[in-house]
């Protein structure tokens, strides 16, 4: 039996039928069939929560029905810029980081059975910090007054809480290194108002609270 490797696969074979004449008789037929390749298919999938802003990586398994060699690759309309380790056996690892710039990008991966080639692809992107406090809208007038502040990160990332430079309220901020930090300030006079303005960033990405404060 003969497999071409052709768009549409075909099996040829020969069969010769013999009789127990004297002289034997015999027939010969070549027969065609189309084959059937059953495309490869996988059994993991993208991570579709958010990544944190180091090295990361994805296991992918891929299984094919009719046991043919798989060979996994990146395909070229990949955007996340990784790299394959293929293990030889429809399993590899994908290693790559999100890009900071954009904080998303496509991740795209083929497996391939010498025939047919099945894609696996989705967007992945970076968890982005976000503040869980809210400032205060009044505070007595003229006297200190602070702002306990929190933020998170859904990946858990090291956060960076610092004053932006829109703020007008002139406070200070005591940044407690897990998320949390004081802004400590003096309120406006009666009637007065001032805006309180922050940055919470994780190293790639970073949020901005910004909220008017009224001196009462």
């Amino acid at each position: 039996m003969q497999r071409e490797k052709t768009p549409l696969d075909k099996c040829t074979f020969k069969v010769t039928v013999t009789d127990d004449a004297s002289p034997p008789l015999s027939d010969a037929q070549t027969i065609e069939l189309s084959c059937i390749d059953t495309a490869p298919a996988y059994t993991s999938a993208i991570p579709t929560s958010p990544l944190g802003n180091s090295a990361q990586s994805f296991d992918v398994k891929c299984v094919d029905e009719d046991n043919d060699p798989l060979t996994l690759a990146v395909d070229a309309t990949d955007t996340c810029g990784g790299t394959m380790t293929d293990n030889g056996n429809g399993t590899g690892t994908y290693a790559f980081t999100v890009p900071a710039a954009t904080g998303t990008c496509t991740l795209t991966v083929s497996c391939s059975d010498g025939y047919l080639k099945t894609f696996l692809t989705g967007s992945v992107s970076l968890g982005r910090p976000s503040f869980t406090s809210t400032p205060p809208s009044t505070v007595p007038a003229s006297q200190q007054a602070s702002y306990q502040i929190k933020c998170v990160d859904p990946d858990g990332d090291s956060l960076t809480i610092t004053g932006d430079a829109t703020d007008t309220c002139k406070g200070t901020v005591a940044d407690n290194g897990d998320g949390t930090a004081t802004y400590d300030f003096q309120g406006p006079a009666a009637g007065e108002s001032c805006t309180i303005a922050l940055d919470c960033s994780d190293g790639a990405s970073s949020a901005q609270q910004s909220a008017l404060v009224k001196g009462t």
